[in-house]
């Protein structure tokens, strides 16, 4: 088998560990890393989550992961009712901000203010799986 077929074969939602590495050292995250997060996401972590949260999350995810990262940085506008690049959550102010605070309490995300922007950091071990 080659390589890259022995690596796909080991695509599973149990890595979010190695993961998680990944993203905390600042290392691109391969197309079928960001598929393993997006999979994830829908298979697994949206059994847990609130609608809302799931929107939320899927957003962040996209946001972050989508490009090969750990975190991305916007405003709360920004998020909320896009630009010519992304669309707006599409939730509402007050959904949005209880969704990070419960998104952030089951560790799911981290995030720190600068000023008029918000950081926030992805976290794909925050679930673990039966």
């Amino acid at each position: 088998m080659s390589d890259y077929l022995a690596n796909v074969s080991q695509v599973s939602p149990r890595n979010a560990p190695r993961l998680e590495e990944k993203l905390r050292g600042n290392r691109m995250l391969t197309a079928i890393e960001k598929l393993m997060i997006y999979q994830t996401l829908s298979r697994h972590w949206r059994r847990y989550l609130t609608p809302t949260e799931f929107v939320v999350l899927s957003y962040i995810v996209d946001r972050s992961a989508g490009w090969g990262r750990g975190d991305f940085v916007a405003c709360g506008d920004n998020v909320l009712y896009g630009d010519r690049e992304y669309a707006g959550v599409g939730v509402g102010r007050t959904a949005y901000y209880n969704s990070l605070r419960s998104l952030e309490a089951a560790g799911a995300i981290s995030r720190k203010s600068h000023r008029d922007r918000t950081r926030i950091w992805l976290h794909t071990n925050w679930c673990n799986f039966e």
